[in-house]
């Protein structure tokens, strides 16, 4: 899921709002729909932790570190302290809807443009083709913003098959696999959105070069391509990242109803993951 910035064009050309293409447009573009619509707000989000390890990491945080029973936490790197002192100011400021995503609420801002941007990975153009069909034609991608300089993005989400232990049909269902990964069918995924894996593709002029109607005809495609080329090396999950994810709101949920900061939150979720892998038995620093 190489990341990028969803925007809906309508709702930006309509307040004549350029498309950020750094954390500082981002802010900027964000105060000016407000501006020009107190109902419409640059996105939403009442705490998606997936959303905030991805843009730590396209911020160069490197905020967990794994080898064996070995862990490092440390929320408080130089690449978390930017990520959450930039979007510190989205939330002092009520710039985000508390929209929980994937209500009916954020669906219906969506098609109306209220949400007016989407930061996500590239199968998040599936998700509004199928979502919001009646948006159709009003959004477009852009590159993920950046802190300046250099372009650096991340992944947010992604998929994968499996295959049970219990099969009593495992070799049926590793030749569907590979069918559905590497060969023609393929294409049944990458149809429904998916962004491809297959490195023949990536490189395909027909497929970088498709013009997709929903986005306008644009060719968002290589927006992705270009994503995946710039994604920033070296993150590391926890070996309990199920369970990260989990008590995110608890610790970090309060920044969004302006309890406590971005980075206070953070480093409450640091001492609970630290003290969590401890009792799991891994030595933590």
């Amino acid at each position: 899921g190489p990341m990028a910035l969803f925007y809906n064009k309508k709702t930006f050309d309509r307040y004549g709002i350029e498309v950020p293409a750094t954390w500082d447009e981002y802010l900027d573009a964000a105060r000016a729909l407000r501006k020009a619509d107190p109902d419409t707000y640059i996105a939403a989000d009442n705490g998606n932790p997936g959303l905030t390890e991805s843009l730590i990491a396209a911020a160069g945080g490197r905020p967990f570190g794994a080898d064996g029973d070995k862990l490092t936490v440390n929320l408080q790197d130089a690449g978390s302290r930017k990520y959450a002192e930039s979007y510190q100011k989205l939330l002092d400021e009520k710039l985000l809807s508390p929209i929980a995503g994937w209500s009916n609420e954020w669906y219906q801002g969506l098609a109306k443009g209220n949400i007016a941007t989407l930061l996500s990975g590239a199968w998040m153009a599936g998700t509004l083709k199928s979502g919001v069909p009646d948006a159709a034609g009003d959004w477009r991608v852009a590159p993920l913003p950046t802190y300046g300089g250099e372009y650096a993005t991340s992944v947010n989400g992604g998929g994968s098959l499996a295959m049970m232990k219990q099969s009593d049909n495992q070799l049926v269902a590793a030749a569907f696999q590979r069918f559905l990964s590497a060969e023609k069918g393929a294409d049944l995924t990458q149809a429904t959105g998916s962004f491809p894996a297959r490195a023949e593709v990536l490189a395909s002029e027909s497929f970088l070069g498709e013009k997709d109607p929903y986005f306008g005809g644009q060719e968002v495609n290589r927006v992705f391509a270009d994503s995946l080329a710039a994604v920033r090396e070296g993150w590391q999950f926890l070996p309990y990242d199920v369970y990260a994810l989990n008590i995110f709101n608890d610790k970090v949920g309060k920044a969004y109803t302006g309890s406590t900061t971005l980075q206070e939150g953070l480093n409450l979720w640091q001492d609970d993951l630290i003290t969590y892998g401890k009792e799991q038995g891994f030595t933590v620093n």
